[in-house]
């Protein structure tokens, strides 16, 4: 089978995020033909670069509640949806997203991904979780803790 590249520009979230490509003629195709051992793995987000003063970026909250950016021009890699649509495991503040939200609550995924966020004017690789509905977007974009308390990958 030949494998084409299709851009959903209907999920880039205001400009922020560019060139969203998939594998496959829809985003449908994509989901049901990569889920290999239950993992649902999803394409790397390309964190563009600011053209003006003050870029797009979205607010990443630390397990303390700072908020750190993810640092432009890079990427979040190795995404996976890890509860929520497409998985068995259910999202467990779902009744939280949809009040604070809204969307369908069969259509809401809790996924994370590998990225590098700035702190202290440096850039640090992190895993970063996020919730996403189609109609909605990405939210609550947070710091996963590593072993130790650590923010940040070695």
């Amino acid at each position: 089978m030949q494998r084409c590249k299709r851009e959903y520009s209907d999920i880039i979230d205001n400009g922020f995020i560019s060139n969203l490509d998939f594998m496959g003629d829809t985003m449908e195709h994509d989901l049901e033909n990569n889920n290999i051992d239950g993992i649902i793995n999803l394409p790397d987000i390309i964190v563009g670069r600011s053209l003006g003063a003050q870029a797009l970026n979205y607010d990443i909250e630390t397990p303390d509640g700072e908020v750190l950016h993810i640092t432009e021009g890079t990427r979040i890699t190795n995404i996976q949806v890890i509860a929520g649509k497409g998985r068995d495991r259910q999202i467990d503040v779902i009744d939280m997203l949809i009040v604070k939200y809204g969307g369908e609550s069969n259509e809401w995924q809790k996924v994370k991904g590998l990225g590098y966020v700035d702190f202290e004017s440096e850039s640090y690789k992190a895993e970063i979780h996020w919730y996403q509905e189609p109609t909605i977007g990405k939210v609550e974009f947070k710091l996963k803790p590593q072993r130790g308390g650590k923010y940040f990958i070695d």
